[in-house]
């Protein structure tokens, strides 16, 4: 019982704190599809934040009007209400957002298609972050209860962007009657794309472009710090970086990752374990730059070792830089089979269908938004 306090405690003060902002981009695609996609933003949501958060919503969002279907933002609080107006919704929540859902939430989704994106177990957060001194209980993770609730409004399935080989870290999920599919991130094409001609940041060796924290910083540490001196930094946090360059607009991101020479992907430690695949390596590659993970076993399963730069172990990244940052040709190839790779396979209009696909429901039609193969050519300058 003293938990559960703590827990709702803990909840209320993120809540109030956190209040999502949906900002003027809330509705979009046609206004008169067969169905409308509701996309629940919960705590911590900022449309005019540049993060993992809002660009992976925004993706989704506009890869389903691109398919011919209407997109709408809403709130946790809203959601009972809004399913109630809109005809024939079908809705993208996150775990997390089970927290604070409503009853009259829950019970109007009953029937409603809708799919859950979920979190690691505890047991596998642990693992992960127990070498870097960091104890399980200040791991943001959800509620126990949310599972439950999962199961009551009849989640159609549930989600994670990992690959399926990393389905065992995610056990409170097995056996309980909902499917659990591999749904990864991907790159959203109609911000993430080549600009030929476009010479800013030419001069930029190595670039990143994301937030600072303390459980990302271990990572950091290890694949970032040793180049500081070559690192060109953007983010909405402050870095204890020399390269740190305060906020990049928004239209200026895939021109850096176009013209760096490399950019790192690079995880948060538990993606070690449960194989959570960053957006971050979709979007560079999609912007036609060359990205280079972290040492993380899962990404030969989405991708082959010639279309990025993924190392077997710390050594391994560091040569590879070394051979990025020098060798042209080999640079030039990685660019060209990494953006191909991406509009092949990695796009949110990829993604998009296959939720459709899983929920039973028809895409109406397509609006190609595609940058020309043209662009490709951009790689090899």
């Amino acid at each position: 019982m003293l938990n559960y306090l703590m827990h709702k405690t803990k909840l209320t003060l993120r809540t109030v704190k956190n209040r999502p902002i949906l900002g003027n981009r809330r509705s979009g695609g046609p206004s008169d599809s067969e169905y409308t996609f509701l996309m629940v933003c919960g705590t911590g949501f900022k449309a005019h934040v540049p993060n993992a958060t809002s660009t992976i919503r925004f993706g989704y969002c506009r890869a389903f009007a691109r398919l011919g279907i209407g997109y709408r933002l809403v709130t946790v609080s809203d959601l009972a209400t809004e399913l109630e107006r809109v005809s024939r919704p079908f809705v993208f929540l996150s775990i997390f957002d089970y927290e604070t859902l409503s009853r009259a939430a829950i019970k109007a989704l009953r029937g409603v298609p809708h799919f859950v994106w979920i979190a690691p177990s505890r047991r596998a957060m642990a693992i992960a972050y127990r070498q870097y001194g960091v104890r399980a209980e200040s791991i943001d993770l959800p509620a126990d209860y949310t599972t439950c609730r999962v199961q009551e409004s009849g989640a159609n399935f549930v989600f994670a962007p990992c690959p399926t080989s990393a389905y065992e870290y995610f056990e409170q999920w097995h056996n309980i009657g909902i499917p659990f599919e591999s749904l990864l991130q991907a790159c959203d094409d109609e911000r993430y794309f080549p600009e030929p001609g476009n010479t800013q940041f030419v001069g930029v060796e190595m670039a990143f472009v994301g937030g600072y924290w303390r459980n990302k910083a271990f990572q950091f540490d290890k694949y970032l710090k040793p180049y500081e001196g070559r690192l060109t930094v953007f983010g909405h946090s402050p870095w204890p970086y020399r390269g740190y360059g305060g906020l990049l607009p928004e239209d200026d991101e895939r021109v850096l990752y176009q013209n760096a020479k490399l950019c790192p992907a690079i995880s948060e430690p538990h993606a070690e374990i449960t194989g959570d695949i960053v957006e971050r390596v979709f979007k560079v590659a999609g912007s036609g730059g060359v990205a280079i993970t972290d040492a993380i076993k899962y990404y030969r399963e989405v991708f082959s070792p010639e279309e990025v730069l993924f190392p077997e172990n710390l050594d391994h990244y560091h040569a590879l830089v070394k051979r990025a940052l020098t060798d042209e040709d080999f640079n030039a190839k990685y660019r060209r089979a990494g953006i191909k790779a991406v509009r092949e396979r990695h796009t949110y209009v990829h993604r998009a269908r296959k939720v459709l696909d899983l929920l039973g429901l028809p895409a109406p039609g397509v609006v190609d938004g595609t940058k020309p193969e043209s662009d490709l050519q951009q790689a090899d300058r």
